[in-house]
């Protein structure tokens, strides 16, 4: 799968500078849907990988992976400790609302470091 530079500007990144997604342009690769790849990777385990505390931020603006959608995941995948929001980031949250994602860092270190 492939997205077209009109595409992730619409869906993924429409609250970023123009210059991020120029370079988010340039830099994207073809990928897979996921299922194929999950499927063949290492199987995590409770005493390694369960053991860690997990953080999602949701991203309120998020076209591409809609909050809906990011809370659904959150539900029935399970084992996330904390959920943070921030309202107004869209798909690329780190170019879209840096200093809301090093907020949501630096509190979840606080809570879980």
């Amino acid at each position: 799968m492939h997205f077209g530079a009109e595409f992730m500007k619409q869906k993924f990144y429409q609250n970023s500078p123009t210059a991020d997604l120029e370079l988010a342009s340039l830099l994207t690769r073809p990928r897979s849907c996921y299922m194929q790849d999950l499927s063949k990777g290492e199987k995590f385990t409770e005493e390694s990988y369960g053991s860690v505390e997990r953080v999602y931020v949701v991203c309120g603006e998020d076209l591409g992976m809609p909050k809906e959608f990011q809370y659904w995941m959150i539900e029935n995948y399970g084992a996330t400790t904390d959920v943070m929001l921030i309202p107004n980031a869209d798909h690329s949250a780190m170019t879209s609302t840096p200093e809301e994602v090093v907020k949501c860092l630096l509190e979840a270190a606080g809570k879980y470091a």
